[in-house]
This record gives structure tokens, sequence and C-alpha cells, in this order.
């Protein structure tokens, strides 16, 4: 049985420029191609794996920061930046609109006696 020899050794300069792909949110398999690596070269390094996440981490704390900069800055209409920010904000983070429904006004309950009606229909017929 063949083994899987020895894992491919990455330079801190690889770990870097892959570092800085997830940090702009990337995911496993961009970064490998962008990097010249096997599909599953991420999946096989757990210590790479761990890394990478952590950058993606920071990338999500990045748009959370960038949309509270916008909130606190922004307060006259929707720029594009805030409509990025709301973009990434549903897409990346899993956000939703808040959706609230308000009902107002008088609410009429409406009986139905069917037993009317089938006699309203038969006056009708003859």
């Amino acid at each position: 049985m063949a083994g899987r020899g020895k894992k491919k050794e990455i330079t801190a300069a690889e770990m870097k420029r892959a570092e800085k792909f997830a940090r702009k949110g990337h995911q496993t398999g961009t970064i490998c191609e962008l990097m010249g690596w096997a599909h599953n070269f991420i999946e096989d390094r757990p210590d790479i794996r761990k890394r990478l996440t952590k950058m993606r981490a920071w990338h999500k704390d990045d748009i959370r920061s960038d949309q509270e900069r916008i909130r606190k800055t922004d307060g006259k209409g929707i720029s594009a930046a805030a409509t990025m920010a709301i973009f990434q904000g549903k897409n990346e983070l899993g956000q939703a609109d808040k959706q609230e429904t308000v009902l107002s006004g008088v609410v009429e309950h409406v009986v139905v006696n069917f037993a009317d009606i089938k006699l309203a229909e038969k006056v009708n017929e003859t």
C-alpha cells in the first residue's frame, strides 16, 4: 500500500498570500486555485485550515466594522458604500432585513349564516 508521502512545505510568503486571500473572504477552493495548490491541499492541512478560518473571521469583522462606521457617518440617504455594506451583510454575514407588519383601523367580524344563503338562492331560483 503506497503512503501519502511527505506533506508539501509552504513558505512564509505563500502562507501570507493565502491569508490575504482568506481575509478578503475567499473560500478554500478559490484560494487553492489562486495559489496553484491541489484542490484538497488545505483540507489535508489542519494547521493551514485553522489559520485561514481565522482570517475569514477577521474578514467578517471588517464588514461589521464598515457597517458600524457607515451607520455613524451616513445618516442622510444611502450611499454606494452603505449599499455595499448591506449587500455584504446579507450575503456574507447572513443578515436580513427586519420586516414588521402593523395593522391599524377597526377590525370587523362578519358572521355568515349559510342557511340564509341557501334560502336566498332558492328564492332567486323561483
